[in-house]
């Protein structure tokens, strides 16, 4: 199959769809993990390469800072002054304060892009996007892969059923530190999205065979 033909037909198969102006498009992981890996890993380790470019990266939907005080979250826009708090701000919310202006009658800017969790210190992140895949995929969405996390939060794993669910892709935020400011930036990604088999993630029980014992004798006897 032609490598243009190929592109096509991933793009058919995994589509995804911005909900507002201003949102960054999904770009293909890097296997050198944004230029931050080492030569040799880049060069001789495909494992490595192949995780660091496996899916998709996906971005803040707009430039901030945010910070938690160990019982609630503040959160700053880039070329505001004030800090405001932050419990849920919906995407409509978030437009006024980033361009000036937002339309008053879409009903999709009423989901929020930032919403707070009842658990301490939990930040969900909509990225402004939706996706669709085939019925039998999923959509893993993690942290960036072999890139340098953050020492304030953590990015939590979520399985996405993105065959039938087709609503808003968000991530969450684990802060584990508190008054330390987060800066996110539309340049830089928040969540890698990657594929996987829906019927992966529905397996309740794994097992494992137990391995069989081999002889051992040391090289050159």
């Amino acid at each position: 199959m032609p490598e243009e033909e190929g592109n096509t037909r991933l793009m058919t198969l995994f589509s995804f769809r911005s909900c507002f102006d201003g949102v960054v498009p999904p770009t293909v992981a890097d296997p050198a993990a944004l230029g931050t890996a080492a030569f040799r890993a880049v060069s001789h380790c495909e494992p490595f390469r192949a995780a660091s470019g496996y899916g998709w990266y996906l971005y803040p939907p707009l430039d901030c800072f945010v910070k938690w005080d160990g019982t609630s979250f503040r959160w700053l826009a880039e070329g505001c002054p004030d800090w405001l708090p932050l419990t849920e701000v919906a995407a409509q919310t978030m437009l006024r304060v980033r361009d000036g202006e937002a339309p008053d009658d879409d009903p999709v800017l009423g989901l929020p892009v930032f919403s707070v969790a009842p658990e301490p210190g939990l930040l969900q992140v909509w990225t402004g996007l939706i996706a669709r895949t085939p019925p039998e995929w999923s959509l893993l969405v993690r942290g960036v892969p072999n890139l340098p996390g953050s020492l304030t939060y953590e990015v939590q794993d979520g399985l996405i059923e993105s065959g039938w669910w087709h609503g808003p892709l968000v991530g969450n935020l684990r802060f584990r530190r508190t008054d330390e400011v987060v800066r996110l930036s539309r340049r830089y990604p928040l969540f890698a999205v990657q594929p996987v088999p829906t019927r992966a993630g529905r397996c309740a029980n794994w097992t494992s065979s137990r391995p069989t014992p081999t002889p051992w004798t040391r090289p050159g006897r």
